[in-house]
């Protein structure tokens, strides 16, 4: 084989590593959509935790659960982001019982207990709002429970 042949050939399996480890990157972390819609559905786990906190002191303070999210912005502390980080439409909540609130957020991702990837979303804080399909999710929780 000529010498430009040989160049040629390696230049090919070259190309070919390259394209392997670009695909076999993407299928172990995900596309950049995929990683975008994890983030979104990190930071409405988070906005939830942040809620079911906030619900948590005023149930503390007043012995009663706030009959919408907006009163709690009336409260002296810093705002809250109550609407969804993509959408932008307000977090449902819905007053249960006396001492049973239920608060919902439409995730784009799934996040399970085996699954490696939304282990790190969960950390200290999971009072049941962690497991999660993906689709509309409503967490039930009692203010006990969201300490």
């Amino acid at each position: 084989m000529k010498r430009g042949g040989w160049v040629r050939v390696l230049v090919a399996v070259v190309v070919a590593l390259v394209i392997a480890a670009v695909a076999g990157g993407l299928a172990l972390v995900g596309s950049p959509e995929q990683a975008r819609l994890e983030k979104l559905d990190r930071n409405r786990l988070s906005d939830l935790r942040r809620i079911a906190y906030r619900i948590n002191a005023h149930w503390a303070r007043h012995d009663s659960l706030p009959q919408d999210l907006g009163s709690l912005e009336n409260e002296g502390r810093p705002t809250l982001d109550l609407s969804d980080p993509d959408t932008e439409a307000p977090y449902p909540y819905r007053v249960v019982n006396e001492e049973l609130f239920e608060l919902c957020a439409t995730f784009s991702t799934e996040c399970r207990d085996d699954s490696r990837r939304c282990a790190d979303w969960h950390g200290e804080q999971d009072f049941r709002i962690r497991i999660h399909e993906a689709g509309e999710v409503c967490f039930e929780l009692s203010p006990i429970e969201a300490k």
